[in-house]
């Protein structure tokens, strides 16, 4: 693993789990990566043939206990490491401006008084200079996809006192990206470095992230899943009306392509639609009494004539 830069991609994030995961956890999670990338699977969506082999290699290390209490130990001494290696680094605080702000021509004039552009640069090739500052900064899922602004407060490191700065976002921003701001990391004489921020991505209400993926939980009905439904489901661009056919299977999961959030190619990743079978229990004599019926129903239906 690099120790400076970015942070290479963990197992656990390979499977997209945490830390603190079950073995039960870690199975689910292969199973559900593995219906997506496996290369013999006809639903396989993976473009990168190496890729179900990490998947596959993290799963062998966390599913065995031994293995997997070797690795954490690495990934602690690997962490100590670093923070001796590396400088204090403060995390750069967004504030989200306030209702009432926007009524106060002062304030609003001050916000914008210092725009300043973020460009996506390749956290694996930075090399960190002596007058350069690293901190983070959290947005939406709904954010990485277009041009935003946020308002920021530069790190002491950076030479000011609580500076806040606007700081315009560029879109199209992929997991575990960095932003390059020229100029505004610490000063030395007539020299000043950059800042550097990396972008993280918030929990959201509705989606699970995997790799460039979303899914999106759906409960079915039995009826539903015998006859076919339409339901109104989030995307990251509002609500869509989705068609599910009858005779569904579970599991079973639907793909809407390029609803994801967008990889390092400018291309997006998909929106899985996880359909899940869920079987009411009868609340009435008559619910209980039409179960029955439509069981008899199949029986005759599978005696041989």
């Amino acid at each position: 693993m690099q120790t400076s830069g970015a942070k290479e991609t963990t197992l656990y994030e390979t499977l997209d789990v945490p830390a603190s995961a079950s073995a039960d956890d870690i199975r689910r999670a292969f199973r559900s990566l593995a219906f997506l990338y496996h290369p013999d699977l006809a639903g396989a969506t993976g473009n990168d043939p190496t890729l179900f082999l990490r998947i596959r290699e993290a799963y062998e290390v966390l599913i065995d206990t031994e293995k997997r209490r070797a690795y954490d130990e690495t990934l602690r001494e690997l962490e100590k490491r670093r923070e001796a290696e590396r400088q204090v680094v403060r995390p750069v605080n967004v504030e989200r401006p306030r209702p009432r702000d926007f009524y106060s021509p002062g304030a609003l004039e001050r916000r914008l008084s210092r725009p300043v552009e973020g460009t996506l640069v390749d956290a694996a090739e930075v090399v960190r200079g002596p007058l350069d500052v690293f901190g983070a900064v959290e947005i939406s899922l709904e954010e990485s996809l277009r041009p935003v602004n946020v308002t920021i407060v530069l790190p002491p490191e950076c030479g000011a006192v609580q500076e806040k700065v606007n700081l315009r976002l560029p879109g199209r921003i992929p997991r575990e990206a960095m932003l390059r701001v020229p100029g505004q990391g610490a000063a030395a004489g007539s020299q000043r470095g950059d800042l550097y921020i990396e972008v993280v991505f918030g929990a959201h209400p509705d989606f699970r992230l995997c790799a460039d993926s979303l899914f999106y939980d759906i409960p079915v009905q039995p009826w539903q899943a015998a006859l076919g439904f339409e339901v109104t489901i989030p995307t990251l661009e509002g609500m869509e009306r989705v068609s599910i056919p009858p005779m569904v299977t579970t599991p079973c999961i639907k793909r809407l392509p390029g609803r994801g959030i967008y990889r390092k190619s400018g291309e997006r990743g998909d929106l899985w639609i996880n359909l899940k079978l869920e079987v009411p229990p009868p609340t009435s004599f008559r619910a209980r009494r039409l179960w029955a019926e439509l069981a008899e129903e199949y029986r005759r239906g599978q005696r041989p004539d």
